[in-house]
């Protein structure tokens, strides 16, 4: 797939989630209309499938209404403290370690297991920057870049090599707790002067910045996640840090509030590799048991998330369409989350 190709498909693929009709609760159940339940949408592509795959279940198997409600991480926190917020199926734990566990310590929300088993973050640079790239005439600009630790004797060659006169490091996005996580680590590590920041506003906007400078086949440092699906489109270079240990993170977490720009931490260190784990608020598991249950077993794991990831950048799908891929494509797993009944209604809505 060429990397234009590539860039209209993730415009499509970042859309909104796209409400989809269901049979009526009273059609279904013989219940009656209750408030809808809420999931949160952060806006990254992993999220927004496994609000499709829940909400879509919800609606077809259990006769509820269920929406997901962009938000971004403090709105999200403050929605689940206060209930007005039901679901968080990708609560990143290692990003707000101290908040969630205030909240379960608090009885506030309520741990219902993993999502995926596996999910990790860090800073990437271009393979080409690294070992160039002969079909497209680009030589090595940095042959001896392994780690952080290696970017600093190649800074000037980035500016040198860009038309901005920048070296530039595509953050992630504000209202995501990494935004500030990266921003502490560059400072820690000396770099923060010496790389500009940029900030796109979407995860749309992020990947489109990350496909513009790579199709220019200029040099940059950006922060990404896996599984997802832009590290298996293009080339891209996991940079090494120090490893990941718990008083290094705490040293990073105590200049989150009030974060600073520019003070660095004591030192710093790699995203930690975590699974990924689902959240709901102790209101929301007290109503809806046979919901909670369902939610409770939901398991799609990390190879999957990647697929289906993949599966919507390359057929330029949206997440209710690759929702309805996975659950027409791998029965053998979802069928496994619910009792009987609800198998049969999801499964007859897929027929239609």
């Amino acid at each position: 797939m060429s990397l234009k190709m590539m860039n209209a498909t993730i415009k499509v693929a970042a859309l909104s989630f796209v409400t989809m009709f269901s049979l009526s609760p009273d059609r279904v159940l013989g219940q009656t209309q209750s408030a809808p339940i809420t999931f949160y949408d952060g806006g990254w592509e992993n999220i927004q499938i496994s609000n499709a795959i829940a909400i879509y279940m919800i609606k077809h198997g259990f006769g509820r209404e269920a929406v997901d409600v962009d938000s971004n991480v403090p709105k999200m926190q403050n929605a689940m403290r206060s209930g007005t917020m039901d679901v968080n199926l990708e609560m990143y734990n290692n990003l707000m370690a101290e908040w969630v566990s205030a909240q379960v310590t608090d009885g506030k929300i309520v741990e219902l297991g993993e999502t995926y088993e596996s999910a990790s973050q860090g800073f990437y640079v271009p393979t080409y920057v690294i070992k160039g790239d002969a079909a497209r005439g680009i030589k090595p600009l940095a042959p001896d870049l392994s780690g952080v630790q290696d970017l600093r004797k190649y800074l000037q060659a980035f500016r040198e090599r860009d038309p901005d006169r920048q070296s530039k490091f595509i953050n992630c996005i504000p209202g995501w707790a990494c935004r500030e996580i990266n921003l502490i680590k560059l400072a820690t590590y000396g770099l923060d002067n010496d790389l500009k920041s940029i900030e796109p506003k979407t995860e749309n906007e992020l990947n489109e910045t990350i496909l513009k400078e790579y199709e220019a086949g200029r040099p940059f440092i950006t922060y990404y996640w896996a599984p997802s699906a832009l590290p298996t489109m293009i080339d891209l270079t996991l940079l090494k840090e120090p490893a990941y240990d718990p008083a290094c993170w705490a040293a990073i977490e105590k200049l989150l509030t009030p974060f600073q720009p520019g003070v660095p931490a004591e030192r710093a260190c790699a995203y930690e590799t975590i699974p990924i784990l689902k959240y709901a608020t102790k209101k929301m598991v007290g109503e809806n048991p046979d919901v909670v249950a369902f939610l409770r077993a939901m398991f799609i794991g990390s190879k999957t998330m990647g697929e289906l990831a993949a599966y919507m950048y390359k057929q330029r799908a949206t997440p209710d369409e690759t929702a309805l891929y996975f659950l027409r494509n791998h029965k053998t797993t979802w069928t496994k989350w619910v009792s009987d009944p609800v198998r049969s209604r999801v499964a007859a809505s897929l027929s239609h």
